[in-house]
């Protein structure tokens, strides 16, 4: 899965790889050393270029687990490609965004989904997020499917 950000010294788009996020990355722009930077609170499953074209709304089925008692949120967010939010609030910025409240006691399973409409914006490239956030418990996704749809 790669996470795709911008260099925090130059701008230049990057991606990395999620399992090593949290290692030192080299810019091939600018050529400083530098951390990928993560939205805070949030546990990123996924973020790539999606889908390009006709696309109008983004349905995500999950296969869900809760490893400890709580409540935790799943987030579908979406951009296009060639701009990229702000991550730390990304409901209240015009990002398309849509979450699913999964509360429950340790040992609880489901399925989820959520529909997520794109705003018009003819040949946009979108890129899709999925991102977990535990409130007061843990939650795992054991499956997704993500699809586009006219």
């Amino acid at each position: 899965m790669l996470w795709f950000y911008r260099c925090p010294n130059c701008g230049q788009e990057l991606n990395v790889d999620w399992p090593s996020r949290l290692e030192r990355r080299t810019c091939r722009h600018c050529r400083r050393e530098h951390f990928a930077p993560t939205p805070p609170g949030m546990r990123l499953l996924a973020a790539r270029p999606f889908v390009c074209g006709a696309v109008r709304r983004l349905m995500l089925n999950h296969a869900w687990r809760r490893r400890t008692d709580g409540s935790s949120k799943v987030a579908l967010i979406a951009w296009p490609h060639n701009d990229p939010p702000d991550l730390t609030h990304p409901k209240g910025n015009g990002t398309p965004y849509a979450e699913r409240q999964h509360d429950g006691t340790a040992g609880d399973c489901g399925n989820g989904w959520l529909d997520l409409d794109l705003p018009d914006a003819p040949g946009s490239c979108w890129v899709a997020a999925v991102a977990l956030t535990d409130e007061t418990g843990r939650l795992e996704m054991e499956e997704c499917l993500l699809t586009g749809v006219e």
